[in-house]
């Protein structure tokens, strides 16, 4: 674990073959390396630290063991690990990219639903608040004669309407309340 720490915070591979000018093997981005003995005396070669480094940084480090013959891995083999760990890299990246993604569509549905919501709750005030105006804009008209039974049939309506705008101003600010994390769950055991 010392080691795998120390590969992840230096951001340099231990254990992989020392590659020269001269080596062909082709391949790009060939991390630093130090032998294991360098920074713990005593301990064994042969085991692998490569540092899965994406353009974000280190995201992890791929340990591999030593080889069962106990012969050190070639050039050639170091390849190969150092490559799975650039495509470890490639498909960390890849997915955090995809979170971020999936954030940005969960904002956007969300402004979505917002809009939907408030056109909804607009039409939800307006409709009572339309029906009490007309019902009380009818009573005080001085050109209809109106009869104590229609005056009290219009006032019930009005006080439904009212009792309806109420309702949706209620639902409005406990909304606004639990937006603004007023509310607290508690919870509580019930039996089945």
């Amino acid at each position: 674990q010392r080691l795998a720490a120390w590969a992840f915070h230096q951001q340099k591979a231990i254990g992989l073959p020392h590659i020269t000018a001269l080596t062909t093997l082709g391949i790009e981005r060939w991390p630093a390396s130090a032998a294991p003995r360098d920074l713990l005396p005593g301990t064994p070669g042969g085991d692998l630290y490569l540092p899965v480094q994406s353009t974000s940084g280190v995201e992890a480090v791929l340990y591999v063991g030593a080889r069962r013959d106990g012969a050190p891995y070639s050039p050639h083999d170091a390849r190969l690990l150092v490559s799975i760990a650039h495509l470890v890299a490639g498909f960390l990246e890849r997915q955090r990219f995809e979170m971020a993604a999936a954030r940005v569509e969960a904002l956007r549905e969300a402004e979505r639903l917002k809009s939907t919501l408030i056109s909804s709750v607009s039409h939800e005030l307006k409709t009572p608040l339309a029906a009490v105006t007309a019902g009380i804009t009818g009573l005080l008209e001085g050109d209809v004669a109106w009869d104590p039974a229609a005056v009290r049939s219009e006032l019930e309506a009005v006080s439904g309407d009212l009792a309806h705008l109420n309702d949706s101003i209620g639902a409005l600010l406990d909304l606004s309340r639990l937006k603004a994390d007023a509310w607290t769950v508690t919870r509580d055991w019930y039996e089945f």
